[in-house]
């Protein structure tokens, strides 16, 4: 079961160690483990020698923020198996999939003198860079081993012993990191292999119990689109395997006997599936063909709950086939778009209207008035409704990675750069359409770029020579004002002409009315009280006073509040009393006139009075103070910029 034979002799082992690195000499008695690992380190030139551990601090970074609930649950577990080791001079080590230390406890004098040689978190301990060692190999092995004293390939380890078991995701048994103990020899009894084993199993458990949490979580999203319509339909989970397959699909995924559920999504015969489900976009839509030959728009929906990823729905619209068995109902996004007021109606009106051109169109309104919802519809109901639709948030990219982003890369354009380079979203759109949300965020020097594409119809990649065809219906949207911007100096006006060939703007909800907002207010309630399983509904007052309430963040904003009270609701029935409880509280915490000595303000002093609001509520917490306005970091950091913001302003 474990990596060694010798159960006490430490000097038999240093001696073995010895003659092999002067003389190349086997001992029979060493583990077959440590005898293939010390061959591969010496093959591979490590030095047994090196005094220091290799470290990147980056790669750390990246994966945590990717994989902190792994460390998190790990991490209560490791603090449990602290409690039984103390005073043993030992050390717990939670290591990840890539041998790279994540977390360290324990005897604290221990870790200080580990720190000595970098064994901290980042720390890459692999075969590769320290040779023979206990994680290295219950990684390669898929098996708990114990390495100890000399067996360890590098002179630094040979006072300590180490003893790893792989930790898996029970689902698909993928090894996720390994759990290692470090001490002296002494600690390391029968008790000590058992302590370890039991913690790994209740590492593995809680991991599984979270997942089967998630899939719940995402089995009521899935629900939740059955019941709007959309009969055929899948959910796929975080671990890409199929939790739910509705009958309508699944016989046109292949044979009508197969139960879908549980295989992963590669058993699928869409080899372009995967591709698009690694794209980090809450949703995109593809054009494919099902094995039965059936042509079929693929929407998927990258589903997040409290900003941790929990799985994908992903639906399927027919859009002609070699037989007639396959009717889904399409989803008529204009018909989604509830509201009748004057107003609204009449930016459905022309929405309609322009969606069957080819033109350009910018979309103007306040934030969370639906710019997305509208380009979407626009989308479906045009020519090129069965081609991909991609969505860019203009102000959440990094400024640096503006380019390659929307235009893609060339290999070796860059360090880092993806072998066989990489396609932009302008690109991944061809056919189809485009939305670039908050335009009005785009770098003046980028807008440049953006105007030959739409000049041109072709783009260039980073780094490439050779210009690559594109024909893409471009939807932007911002709530800025252009043409001030343009007479700024801030934006493009050759570009904000070719954008406004045909503008759309969007009423805000207070614009709309109160029937409006009822109606809204009634639909929210529906789907959240089927996503939470409950029964709630509103008074007559609570209604009336919902009605009248003035949603500055407009139809988004009164989602979240509906959802916040559904969740929040105690009894079926939510009363005015319940309603001014969660929302005056924000309210009386952030509210200023928007009207100064009888003058109304401009949207820029509207704007600016808002981000203030904001930044004072949270205390200049800029991650939050975003989060509640709606926008990305980088555009609020780009509106402080601009409306000359200052820190005594912002903290109490």
């Amino acid at each position: 079961m474990y990596g060694f034979n010798f159960k006490g002799n430490q000097k038999k082992i240093r001696e073995s160690w010895e003659n092999f690195m002067t003389d190349g000499i086997i001992d029979e008695k060493l583990s077959p483990y440590i005898t293939q690992s010390w061959l591969d380190s010496k093959q591979q030139n490590i030095d047994p020698f090196l005094s220091k551990i290799p470290v990147d601090s980056k790669k750390f970074e990246s994966y945590l923020n990717s994989n902190n609930l792994f460390v998190n649950i790990a991490e209560e577990t490791i603090e449990q198996l602290k409690i039984y080791l103390e005073s043993s001079s030992s050390i717990i080590e939670l290591f990840n999939s890539e041998a790279m230390l994540l977390a360290i406890s324990g005897d604290s004098t221990i870790i200080e003198q580990m720190e000595n040689i970098d064994n901290i978190p980042g720390s890459i301990i692999n075969q590769k860079t320290m040779g023979t060692n206990a994680i290295s190999l219950a990684l390669s092995h898929n098996k708990p081993i114990f390495v100890s004293g000399a067996e360890h390939f590098n002179t630094m380890y040979h006072d300590i012993s180490c003893f790893a078991i792989p930790i898996h995701n029970t689902r698909n048994n993928k090894i996720l990191g390994v759990l290692d103990v470090t001490g002296p020899k002494e600690i390391f009894t029968s008790h000590t292999f058992g302590l370890v084993q039991a913690s790994v199993s209740a590492i593995e458990r809680k991991i599984e119990k979270h997942n089967l949490k998630q899939d719940s979580i995402l089995l009521d999203y899935y629900i939740s689109q059955l019941s709007q319509g959309a009969n055929s339909i899948l959910a796929i989970n975080i671990n890409e395997q199929i939790i739910r397959c509705s009958e309508k699909i699944s016989s046109f995924l292949g044979p009508s006997s197969k139960d879908w559920v549980g295989h992963s999504v590669t058993a699928l015969a869409l080899p372009n599936l995967k591709k698009y489900m690694k794209l980090n976009e809450e949703e995109i839509e593809y054009y494919d063909t099902l094995p039965n030959g059936i042509d079929t728009r693929i929407v998927i929906n990258r589903i997040s709950l409290k900003g941790i990823f929990i799985g994908w729905i992903i639906k399927f619209y027919s859009v002609g086939s070699k037989t007639d068995k396959f009717k889904t109902v399409k989803a008529s996004t204009f018909a989604e778009l509830i509201g009748n007021s004057p107003p609204f109606q009449k930016a459905v009106q022309k929405a309609k209207q322009v969606s069957l051109s080819h033109a350009n169109i910018l979309i103007l309104g306040e934030t969370g008035t639906g710019k997305e919802m509208f380009a979407r519809a626009i989308h479906q109901t045009s020519q090129r409704f069965a081609k991909p639709f991609v969505t860019v948030n203009c102000g959440a990219i990094p400024k640096d990675l503006i380019g390659s982003e929307l235009f893609g890369y060339e290999e070796g354009a860059f360090s880092g750069a993806k072998k066989g380079g990489q396609k932009g979203k302008f690109e991944l759109a061809n056919e189809g359409t485009i939305f670039l949300d908050e335009v009005g965020e785009l770098p003046l020097e980028h807008q440049v770029y953006l105007l030959r594409v739409l000049q041109e119809r072709e783009i260039y990649r980073l780094g490439g020579k050779n210009p690559i065809r594109v024909d893409v219906r471009v939807i932007a949207a911002t709530n800025v004002d252009l043409l001030e911007a343009v007479s700024n100096g801030r934006f493009r006006e050759d570009l904000y002409f070719r954008l406004n060939v045909v503008n759309l703007r969007l009423p805000s909800l207070n614009e709309r009315g109160k029937d409006d907002i009822i109606r809204l207010v009634n639909y929210f309630v529906t789907i959240y009280n089927r996503q939470e399983q409950k029964k709630t509904s509103f008074t007559k007052e609570a209604l009336e006073y919902l009605g009248s309430y003035p949603w500055r963040g407009n139809v988004r904003e009164l989602e979240n509040s509906i959802y916040r009270l559904v969740v929040l609701a105690t009894e079926e029935q939510i009363t005015l009393e319940n309603i001014t409880d969660v929302l005056d509280n924000y309210k009386k915490n952030t509210e200023t006139p928007l009207v100064e000595l009888g003058e109304v303000l401009t949207i820029n002093e509207v704007e600016r009075k808002e981000i203030l609001r904001a930044l004072h509520y949270y205390n200049g917490n800029l991650t939050k103070a975003a989060k509640e306005l709606q926008i990305s970091r980088a555009t609020l950091y780009r509106k402080i910029e601009k409306y000359n913001i200052t820190k005594d302003k912002i903290i109490k």
